[in-house]
């Protein structure tokens, strides 16, 4: 870990703040946002950490690349437990200067899918655990749809679109496996794909 620090690819102690690519186009930057009583903010913010995310997302405005952040806390969440993460939002404009279109997150265990401008933003933390309990706050989380299956993303690249799937369990071992049903903040049930597109999308 300390040549990737040494070369920039990394930030650690305390947390641990890291980015790789994925062939020339699609670049994953992992963000700590951990909270600690010894510095009573989000991790990201710490001065060394703060010059790594602030490097990892330059105002170039992606020039044609997939930055793709992610992180435990959502900047985004209709809860029910837990909410828009405090403290979360100075990444927006950061996100805005260097092109990120998409984020994934965790910490509430259902699914949800927000959207901003220029961002879309996925919950998903129901894989291992899952809370039944519909979320009640969409309108400051931007909820587009919901879910409360378990379930794991899977994420298709091509070009200048991603398309998201929020896969659930299969009936029996033989079936392909299906999407999980998704809501809208209403309560009726969603059915269009889930596409982001690079740009303004």
């Amino acid at each position: 870990m300390l040549g990737e620090e040494a070369s920039g690819r990394a930030s650690f102690g305390p947390g641990l703040f890291y980015r790789f690519r994925y062939g020339s186009d699609i670049e994953f930057i992992c963000l700590d946002t951990s909270r600690e009583a010894f510095f009573r903010d989000r991790l990201f913010a710490y001065p060394k950490h703060w010059e790594f995310v602030d490097h990892s997302f330059p105002g170039d405005g992606g020039q044609g690349r997939w930055r793709i952040p992610f992180a435990h806390h959502p900047l985004f969440s209709a809860g029910p437990q837990h909410h828009n993460t405090r403290g979360m939002e100075r990444l927006l404009p950061l996100f805005e200067r260097s092109g990120v279109r998409v984020m994934f997150t965790g910490h509430e265990h259902n699914f949800q899918h927000s959207r901003v401008p220029g961002l879309d933003h996925f919950v998903t933390g129901a894989a291992g655990k899952l809370r039944r309990t519909p979320p009640d706050r969409f309108i400051e989380a931007a909820t587009v749809s919901w879910g409360t299956d378990c379930h794991f993303l899977l994420a298709q690249l091509a070009g200048d679109r991603m398309t998201v799937r929020a896969i659930g369990e299969r009936a029996s071992p033989g079936d392909p496996p299906p999407d999980i049903v998704r809501r809208d903040p209403q309560g009726r049930v969603v059915a269009s794909a889930m596409e982001i597109r690079l740009g303004n999308g």
